[in-house]
């Protein structure tokens, strides 16, 4: 299988099954520079056809990741960035990069949402593709879970995905193109006891994407929802823990949770998500309403000392 990347109109393949490194990055960008000499030397005057030495004046993709402070999210920023895509971090905390472009957003609050979405979009003029990524766990016994904890999972696990949606589709729709990943969890559909609220709010995700996908499909807009396994990031220590002291809970949250947390701490790394999502970005069409990232894979060594560099 090859790898395919897009960088703007046209598709270029290097015929590898490795995964995608610095090299390959370099060899697309350069042909993509070739491409434009080319098409363009015949019809338009010297000054503009230098200027297409300008890596500045390249058709970048600009990419919209909810909760890229950390985790996944940060991979991903990390990783689309390395491929020359202009990529956006919406969320309360910036991260411990300066070369992803940061603004402060309120994920749960949709007016907070709508307008970082506008501003991205009044300087760049295009949103090519969203990550909503943004998500935060809960446990613990439904008979004992917090309100207040329960309105701020649904909150930011699926109705700032929904405005994150509200909020882009209209720039989307006037370009007519655009992508919409939606992230998942495998535990949506094989829900494990002490984890309802977390689970409900990404099983609502998925039926939300399977509903949009028909209705904006024919504006040329892909969406689908990516399921992810379990994956080693700081989502574990995030996560809203209800204990329990009713004996009817206390030992089975306990063992429950603790075989969760360790899939997690031993799952893929978010590198190697990082990867897969970016792959699924550049697919042409979206085939399905669900894509599924499976297994761990090998990463290469620069790319996780860049990821996890200070």
């Amino acid at each position: 299988m090859k790898n395919k990347f897009n960088l703007g109109q046209d598709d270029y393949q290097i015929a590898t099954d490795e995964p995608l490194d610095l090299d390959d990055a370099i060899s697309v960008l350069e042909k993509r520079l070739d491409s434009e000499q080319l098409e363009t030397t015949a019809n338009k005057p010297l000054s503009e056809v230098t200027a297409l030495a300008d890596p500045s004046v390249w058709h970048k993709r600009v990419v919209v990741i909810t909760g890229a402070s950390s985790g996944i999210g940060l991979a991903a920023a990390h990783c689309f960035s390395l491929y020359a895509d202009i990529v956006y971090n919406l969320s309360r905390e910036k991260g411990n990069d300066d070369n992803i472009n940061f603004i402060e957003t309120d994920v749960s609050n949709p007016d907070s949402i709508k307008e970082s979405i506008r501003k991205v979009y009044n300087k760049e003029g295009q949103i090519d593709v969203l990550i909503n990524n943004a998500g935060i766990g809960l446990s613990g016994a439904v008979e004992e879970l917090l309100t207040t904890d329960i309105v701020k999972v649904m909150n930011t696990n699926f109705l700032g995905a929904v405005s994150a949606c509200q909020a882009v589709i209209p720039f989307m729709r006037e370009h007519r193109k655009g992508k919409i990943i939606n992230i998942s969890c495998s535990i949506a559909n094989n829900a494990p006891a002490f984890n309802s609220i977390y689970s409900a709010s990404k099983k609502a995700l998925e039926t939300f994407t399977i509903a949009l996908r028909k209705e904006i499909e024919p504006l040329k807009i892909e969406v689908t929802s990516v399921t992810l396994q379990t994956c080693k990031t700081n989502f574990t220590e995030n996560r809203i823990k209800q204990d329990s002291t009713n004996k009817a809970y206390r030992y089975r949250i306990s063992n429950d949770i603790g075989r969760l947390e360790y899939a997690e701490q031993t799952g893929s790394s978010a590198e190697t998500v990082a990867e897969e999502l970016y792959r699924i970005s550049n697919k042409k069409t979206f085939n399905a309403y669900n894509i599924t990232i499976k297994g761990k894979s090998r990463v290469r060594a620069f790319f996780s000392k860049l990821v996890t560099k200070k």
